[in-house]
């Protein structure tokens, strides 16, 4: 089923992935403004409107409703839709098409149009983990084409670390990033650190298309002695990395019991995806705890490790690294999402 495109759209703005993904970013009347300013802030170009998914954002009415607004420059079949509402946005999606329709409302102030944009990416994140990828909460780093990722829970570090790499390190990111899987291999995308736009009124934009093979993961700990590397075998990595995955905030359920039981259901099955993911990773990229000082040289035992080829160990040495290196790594995550869900009433 192709649904038939009207002739008065001209072009949208395109978004493509390593993995081959791409989608049009189109907004109705009303959103145009908006979806400019949510293009510019990932560095998207304006190109022709063909047949690769699309995204349509268009204002939604004064409450959502169960039904779509199908009033869209595309048209589109009345039944068959599945709707996702996450709060402030409400997504639809159709068993038989890949194109995605996005009400969006609240768009009062600078916060809310700042949190649409992030909510908006939610469409995309479901697309990317089943593709057998997912968003990261982490630092990115590159070198010589090949990117490093340095994860940690919120202000411990990571933005720091970013900062402090010298060139020809160069930091792409600082919060957050996409990781994509194609043909065996994982690459890496920059994208936005959105708090600098919510707190600090940021005007940085990020190339999200742009992409380097993934080659190793950090998860760093603050040191006030030497620092070090140590290797992490692939079922520790598997628990850091699961819950650093950015996409972990919980979709919000329907008020109905019947619709309730079948959110619940969905959001299950989405969690044994992201976590399949997780493992799947575990096994092609080594991961590490890096331990840093604040007036150390990280980057140097980074260099070390890429330069030995690194491979993911697949199990311990012995028995004694069978247990966790950093207990309190995991503390500190599992707080800072707990607080994170507290902020937002979750």
């Amino acid at each position: 089923m192709i649904p038939k495109t009207s002739t008065k759209l001209k072009d949208a703005y395109c978004l493509r992935l390593a993995n081959g993904q791409e989608w049009s970013l189109i907004a109705t009347k009303g959103l145009n403004p908006w979806l400019t300013a949510f293009a510019k802030i990932l560095e998207l170009e304006k190109c022709q409107v063909d047949d690769q998914p699309k995204i349509i954002f268009t204002k939604a009415r004064k409450k959502f409703t169960v039904r779509p607004k199908l009033d869209l420059p595309i048209k589109y079949p009345a039944k068959g839709w599945q709707r996702q509402n996450m709060g402030s946005i409400q997504f639809w999606q159709h068993d038989n098409l890949e194109d995605i329709i996005c009400e969006v409302k609240h768009l009062k102030n600078d916060t809310l149009k700042i949190t649409n944009m992030m909510q908006a990416l939610r469409s995309i994140y479901d697309k990317i983990v089943k593709q057998g990828g997912f968003p990261f909460h982490c630092g990115m780093l590159e070198k010589d084409g090949q990117a490093v990722l340095i994860s940690a829970p919120g202000s411990t570090g990571k933005s720091t670390c970013c900062r402090r790499a010298p060139k020809p390190w160069t930091a792409h990111a600082d919060d957050a990033a996409v990781i994509v899987k194609h043909n065996g291999q994982y690459f890496v995308h920059p994208f936005p650190t959105w708090s600098d736009y919510l707190i600090r009124k940021s005007n940085k934009t990020w190339k999200v298309e742009k992409h380097f093979p993934l080659k190793a993961i950090f998860f760093i700990e603050q040191t006030k002695g030497q620092e070090e590397v140590i290797p992490i075998w692939s079922g520790q990595a598997v628990i850091l990395v699961n819950q650093q995955i950015t996409h972990t905030h919980r979709a919000r359920h329907s008020k109905h019991k019947k619709a309730k039981a079948l959110d619940t259901t969905k959001a299950m099955e989405h969690k044994k995806l992201i976590f399949g993911n997780a493992c799947e990773l575990a096994k092609h990229i080594p991961c590490y705890i890096l331990r840093v000082h604040i007036t150390g040289k990280f980057w140097q035992k980074i260099e070390k490790v890429l330069a030995g080829n690194p491979k993911p160990m697949e199990k311990p040495v012995n028995d004694n690294s069978i247990k966790l290196y950093t207990p309190k790594l995991v503390a500190s995550i599992k707080k800072t999402a707990s607080r994170r869900r507290t902020r937002h009433g979750k």
